[in-house]
Order: structure tokens, then C-alpha cells, then sequence
């Protein structure tokens, strides 16, 4: 599993931590996938450290190790690029809060 993302939704205000499924144990295991998750993980702390270029770096390398998460990969490039241009509070904790359900 990879975490997704850490989300709330509408009308709550405690964060989720999302996850996807992508394989059975001996996947985990190899050493594929651990360098998957390592740069994956890695993202996901610039991101929410507020490390635009590097998350923005990192996310070539994960979308070149997981294409099947390229949606995702593209919704995190999307977030970025709009907080370079306009950044979060400073009181933001790297949570995305849905407007729907």
C-alpha cells in the first residue's frame, strides 16, 4: 500500500489518511517497490513541508516508477503549481480539505 494523501471531507475536521492497494505481500517486499514507496514518501513529506521545487522534482521520478498513479501524480502537480502561485496558510499541515463529497 501507498498513502495517497492526507484529506478531509466535507463537514468533517479531523484528517484521513487515504491509501491505495497495489499488491499482495511479495510485492511489498522487493526491492522495486521499496524504492517506489521511498521516492513516493519522499514527495509526499516536500509537499507538505512546503518544498515546491523538490516535490515537483520528485514527482518526475515517481511517475516514471508508478505510471499507474499517474492521476495522482497529476493532481499533486496541479496543487502545486497553484500553491507556488498563491501558498497555503502558514498554519497548513499538508491536508487537502474536499469542498464535496
Amino acid at each position: 500500500a501507498l498513502e495517497l494523501d492526507l484529506i478531509k471531507v466535507k463537514g468533517k475536521t479531523v484528517p484521513v489518511r487515504i491509501f491505495a492497494l497495489l499488491g499482495r505481500k511479495d510485492l511489498k517486499e522487493s526491492a522495486a517497490f521499496r524504492e517506489r514507496e521511498a521516492a513516493h514518501n519522499e514527495m509526499l513529506a516536500a509537499y507538505r513541508g512546503r518544498e515546491w521545487d523538490k516535490a515537483g522534482e520528485l514527482l518526475e521520478q515517481c511517475r516514471k516508477a508508478s505510471p499507474n498513479l499517474s492521476a495522482l501524480y497529476a493532481i499533486y502537480e496541479d496543487r502545486i503549481k497553484n500553491f507556488k502561485a498563491a501558498p497555503p496558510a502558514p498554519d497548513w499541515d499538508g491536508t487537502y480539505t474536499a469542498t464535496s463529497k
